[in-house]
């Protein structure tokens, strides 16, 4: 690493308790080129004791889950689960601070609720309110609409041995991987139909999410010297990129691949790919929960706190610092990355001026 200079920065807005704020940290590359991370700063209006599951910030809207308290079972083990705890779905209007209903399950116990996203203009998420036979289900409804849930697809439409995928969008596909009886695949879900995209592909966990950019994956595949990582465009073409010996969460943009090498162990080090000149550098920092790739930088969540290593400067910034819990897992979505504190969800954006 280069040079670090680690600082704080503050958000100047009072929040309320339904409300979001904004702050900006600009770094100068060239005299041509500004990139500058943006952070915005979302609290869901909650009621006591409930807690967020899964959620997806869509411009000014956040739609979530929310986890009704249902009592201490080991305390009072006669409490009967009734109407009020089952799992909802809402949305909230960062701009009018205006909270909704949009779905509300009648199952009988608290339903699981994950990987949210939105295709074709649906709110779509997985959940396991399915049949005894489906390990899971894709579910989606039209957030402007009150309607009951469209099943897009279940855990028996991939296969009997599929227990569990992690979706991600481009907003016209859902894609993801796929294990059938130790085979990883990856599939798509668009215009009503699922197929398999390319079969016999590594990952080192099949509930990783998978890296697309530009209609192109980014995966890997087994091979006598290790796991190769490769792209794969729309048409089925391959682009091998290097050889590796091993690879985890792999993530791409424009300029960079990024993976891990060592996902086991002490997680303090991210290998980083140039396209340009397939040059290959390591780069090091604090150990940390899991990361991201944002344009030129990487955003590292170090559960109390989150950074941002420039790869152009070589310098780290410490963006956010936990005053109480830690930060959950942080997610990608295109050039923005979402955690959550508690009931208060953070977006992190690149934006890039002079272009």
């Amino acid at each position: 690493m280069k040079k670090i200079s680690m600082y704080f920065l503050f958000v100047c807005l009072l929040l309320t308790g339904c409300s979001s704020s904004k702050t900006e940290l600009p770094v100068e590359n060239t005299e041509e080129n500004q990139a500058r991370l943006e952070i915005n700063k979302i609290q869901l209006p909650l009621e006591p004791d409930c807690s967020v599951g899964s959620y997806f910030v869509d411009g000014d809207m956040v739609y979530y889950s929310i986890n009704m308290p249902v009592g201490d079972y080991g305390a009072n083990p006669d409490i009967k689960f009734d109407d009020s705890m089952e799992t909802e779905i809402r949305s909230f209007d960062t701009q009018s601070a205006t909270e909704k209903l949009l779905y509300k399950y009648h199952a009988g116990y608290q339903v699981d609720v994950n990987d949210m996203g939105i295709c074709n203009e649906k709110l779509y998420w997985l959940d396991s309110a399915g049949t005894e036979d489906e390990w899971f289900r894709v579910v989606a409804i039209s957030p402007d609409e009150s309607e009951d849930v469209e099943i897009l697809f279940t855990s028996k439409d991939i296969s009997e041995s599929c227990t569990m995928i992690t979706p991600e969008t481009d907003g016209e596909n859902i894609y993801f991987y796929a294990e059938d009886d130790g085979t990883v695949s990856i599939c798509e879900y668009a215009q009503g139909e699922l197929k398999t995209v390319q079969e016999n592909v590594y990952v080192n966990s099949p509930y990783e999410h998978l890296s697309k950019w530009n209609d192109t994956y980014a995966t890997a595949s087994k091979t006598d010297d290790g796991y190769e990582i490769v792209t794969i465009d729309e048409d089925g073409n391959y682009s091998d990129h290097e050889t590796v010996s091993d690879v985890s969460e792999l993530q791409m943009n424009d300029d960079y691949m990024t993976y891990l090498s060592d996902p086991y162990n002490y997680r303090n080090e991210v290998n980083v790919i140039r396209k340009e000149d397939h040059g290959v550098e390591q780069i090091k920092t604090d150990r940390f929960f899991n990361y991201g790739l944002l344009g030129n930088y990487l955003i590292f969540n170090k559960s109390d706190h989150i950074t941002a290593y420039d790869l152009l400067s070589g310098e780290e910034t410490e963006l956010l610092k936990a005053e109480q819990d830690s930060f959950e897992w942080m997610f990608r979505r295109g050039e923005t990355l979402c955690t959550k504190n508690g009931n208060e969800i953070y977006v992190i954006y690149n934006e890039t001026v002079g272009r």
